[in-house]
């Protein structure tokens, strides 16, 4: 197994030399040469280099060990190849001394799957060129299998600038005067080796896990890449009046991928018992970018949250906000995944460059209760936005027969979303071992439109269930059934999510407001629901303190009053079409009456004050 730091062997040379050194590129984790974000592909805009496990152990590298790769076409120029930036001196700066027989060869390990020549350069931190070698190893024929290249300086220009040299080149299958090469020429780069004389260290390589929030980048970070683009560490390219720090996060978004990501592991959970607000500053290319703000669960991607805010500046610095009221507070978050979508055709065509700066959570002061079912909407509750749009309590503007609730919720699905969604958190979880039900009274501009009401386990998004009924009704209050007689009774939730589709096209392209109220959990056996029956059935006043009047167009032969947790509260023969009934003596709260009206049972509820 390769040594996993940067080696530092000094050779003992003569008397009358400087102290030499070797310098050992080997890729390996917690070095300089084993960050992906040190190292730049160039030219033409080819993929983006990547640090990996070693894919083919055979040849002269037949260890476990990572290694860089990197990915040429015929699109990128003849000189194209991978260097480490030159000005940030990521290994440090050094000196070759011509006079000292060990400083005049150069090794390099490559694993290649075409046959080429493979070049070589080193420059100075002023963006000078010490040297370049192109014409070794011209042609070279083995493919598919690990070789060790060999690079003679001792022929170099000795006039070039040797001193203060920062950076290492390497040209991936120089074509200069040959036909293009083709698609996906893959070269694997592994232990370069080389000596002279260190004048300045590599700063030390940055830990990954070790960041916290609020996070400035004026430390350097260690991102991985998410499928996209690694976020680095850079000086502030566009320093001004909207954003003075000295140092701030690059991330490219490549060319032929639709979007840019990265991840970043922190020293400890998110602290979102106390905060629900993510702003970040971002200088995009454009206006209309999505920006994709997401925390994991370190040990469980499945347990994340997630919000996308599109920039509204191009070219200029802006603090986005990320509205996080709606993240569940009982499972823990160390991840943070900053993702980017740039590309204006969809088709991945256009290499695109972000920045970001000073990503902060704090709280905005709003609290979300908790609550608990049967929901009226009597007492206003705080639901999250679930990409649409909040429940707010309001008061109800449609109040009838149907629905003589004072208050109800309501919720908007705005023009440009296809749906629209809100979630709320319960203060214990929902009792489905003994309930297998939802009705739901809504209040929708239209018929057809598709109500999906959805239970969570706020600790994990990935444990639901979830029915969709479409309305029946445009106009009016009607009572929706979800029919739960088939979620697994075994599992928690205690979220509650309702989404309404109304685009009219599917188009999203109209605005929708929506109605409900007496969101009610029960249980099926003790309560059958027949919204036919019911429409000839009517109760007043609802709510009562004292006495229910119930009517029928026919024989009500009799009823029965049930409790919430499906108990029944009381019992009567009728066998007339109208009965008033004393229910001054149960408590106050949600019941349900089931009537036998021509051997059909038809259900409604009310509410005792």
């Amino acid at each position: 197994m390769k040594k996993i730091t940067l080696l530092l062997a000094f050779l003992i040379t003569s008397i009358g030399f400087s102290q030499q050194q070797e310098y050992h590129l080997d890729f390996e984790e917690g070095t300089p040469s084993g960050l992906a974000s040190n190292w730049y592909t160039f030219d033409n805009e080819p993929a983006p280099a990547e640090i990996v496990d070693n894919p083919n152990l055979n040849g002269v590298n037949a260890t476990t060990s990572k290694v860089m790769k990197i990915v040429m076409g015929p699109s990128n120029a003849f000189y194209a190849g991978v260097n480490n930036k030159w000005e940030d001196s990521k290994f440090g700066t050094w000196k070759i001394d011509m006079s000292v027989a060990s400083n005049l060869t150069l090794t390099m390990d490559v694993h290649k799957n075409y046959v080429g020549t493979v070049g070589i350069k080193m420059g100075t931190n002023s963006a000078g060129t010490s040297f370049q070698i192109t014409d070794q190893n011209v042609g070279n024929l083995v493919v598919n299998e690990w070789q060790t290249l060999t690079f003679d300086l001792s022929g170099i220009n000795p006039n070039g600038d040797l001193s203060n040299i920062s950076q290492m080149v390497v040209f991936v299958d120089w074509t200069q005067d040959m036909a293009d090469r083709a698609e996906g020429n893959t070269i694997y780069i592994d232990n370069i080796k080389f000596n002279a004389e260190k004048l300045t260290d590599a700063p030390a390589a940055p830990v990954a896990g070790t960041a916290s929030l609020p996070l400035d980048f004026e430390s350097e970070i260690t991102w991985s890449d998410f499928d996209g683009g690694v976020v680095s560490t850079v000086t502030n390219p566009y320093n001004n009046a909207d954003n003075t720090s000295e140092k701030v996060g690059k991330m490219v978004k490549f060319e032929g991928k639709t979007w840019g990501g990265s991840a970043l592991t922190l020293s400890s959970a998110m602290d979102f018992a106390n905060n629900d607000t993510f702003t970040m500053k971002v200088y995009s290319p454009r206006v209309g970018a999505k920006v994709l703000l997401k925390v994991e669960n370190s040990g469980d991607a499945g347990i994340n949250y997630s919000k996308e805010v599109l920039t509204t500046i191009a070219n200029g610095w802006e603090t986005l906000t990320f509205d996080y009221a709606a993240i569940s507070k009982t499972a823990s978050y160390k991840k943070l995944v900053i993702i980017f979508d740039n590309d204006i055709m969809g088709d991945g065509s256009e290499n695109y460059t972000f920045y970001i700066d000073d990503i902060s959570l704090s709280s905005s002061g709003v609290v979300i209760p908790k609550v608990a079912l049967p929901l009226d909407f009597e007492s206003a509750t705080t639901w999250g936005d679930f990409d649409g749009g909040a429940v707010t309590t309001e008061t109800n503007p449609h109040s009838n027969a149907d629905n003589t609730s004072a208050n109800v919720g309501k919720m908007v699905k705005s023009a440009g979303q296809p749906w629209g969604g809100s979630s709320l958190n319960m203060s214990a979880a929902m009792d489905f071992a003994n309930n297998d039900m939802f009705t739901m009274k809504v209040f929708s501009p239209r018929v057809g439109a598709k109500v999906l009401l959805k239970v969570e386990d706020s600790g994990n998004g990935a444990i639901f269930f979830e029915k969709e009924v479409a309305t029946t009704m445009a106009n009016t209050w009607e009572t929706l059934t979800f029919d739960y007689t088939s979620i697994n009774k075994a599992n928690t939730y205690d979220k509650l999510v309702i989404i309404f589709d109304n685009g009219t096209e599917g188009d999203g392209s109209a605005n929708f407001t929506f109605y409900i109220d007496d969101v009610v959990l029960f249980n099926s056996a003790t309560a059958g629901v027949n919204d036919n029956a019911l429409s000839n059935v009517s109760m007043f006043p609802n709510p009562t303190s004292n006495r229910l009047n119930i009517t029928a167009q026919n024989i009500i032969k009799s009823a029965a009053i049930y409790n919430l947790l499906g108990k029944q509260v009381m019992s009567l023969e009728i066998n007339k079409n109208n009965e008033s009934i004393d229910v001054s003596n149960l408590s106050s709260g949600i019941y349900l009456i089931k009537c036998s009206i021509n051997s059909v049972f038809a259900t409604a509820k009310f509410i005792k004050e």
